[in-house]
């Protein structure tokens, strides 16, 4: 029984380690994605920079 206890201890940690992690990279991974789809090189302000510059800056959504 205290191996058992033992190994639900060490589970329960390190699910409580890994999950602020995990949820960290989802939202940026969300947010990324909702960047590229406002500032991406297939939207309205991509083709509006490109009829003024000339050309399209790409990495462009990062700065957003």
């Amino acid at each position: 029984m205290r191996a058992i206890r033992w190994l639900r201890d060490s589970f329960v940690a390190g699910l409580l380690a890994i999950l602020p992690l995990a949820l960290t990279v989802f939202v940026l991974w969300l947010l990324y994605r909702w960047t590229y789809s406002l500032f991406g090189p297939h939207t309205p302000l991509a083709n509006l920079m490109r009829r003024t510059l000339g050309f399209y800056i790409p990495g462009t959504e990062i700065f957003a």
